[in-house]
């Protein structure tokens, strides 16, 4: 799941289905958010295919999703070679990324973002990525 303010973006993939989906949407409906399904293929989870870095961009490996769901958000492509790095999280203005990723972080700083880098190389193994081993509690 992928939230970018009030847009709720659901992997429909091996793990959540159609039935999934709609019932994420029942319950987030009264809360005011609209959640839009996207298919995901050759990965486990939406987040591997694509992460929201901030200044309305969205980072993605469109061999993994349908880039065409993120319609009015730049969309920034990962380096070829780095097909794994669009898993990414954004905390405070800063993009926390794999230090395994020496040209996805070249990249983002090109681009003007800040960008924070930390060793997963353990859990890259299973596919594991910075959003996965993460649970952010905002304090307002």
């Amino acid at each position: 799941m992928l939230r970018v303010g009030r847009r709720v973006f659901a992997g429909l993939s091996q793990r959540t289905n159609w039935e999934g989906i709609a019932q994420l949407r029942d319950v987030l409906q009264s809360f005011d958010y609209d959640v839009q399904a996207v298919e995901v293929r050759r990965c486990l989870h939406l987040k591997s295919a694509c992460s929201y870095v901030g200044n309305d961009t969205v980072f993605i490996n469109r061999a993994w999703v349908d880039a065409a769901r993120f319609r009015g958000f730049q969309l920034l492509d990962v380096p070829v070679e780095e097909r794994a790095a669009a898993n990414a999280l954004l905390i405070n203005d800063v993009v926390i990324i794999p230090a395994s990723f020496p040209k996805t972080r070249a990249l983002l700083e090109k681009r003007g973002f800040r960008v924070r880098v930390i060793d997963l190389c353990e859990l890259q193994k299973a596919e594991a990525g910075v959003t996965c081993g993460s649970v952010i509690f905002n304090h307002e």
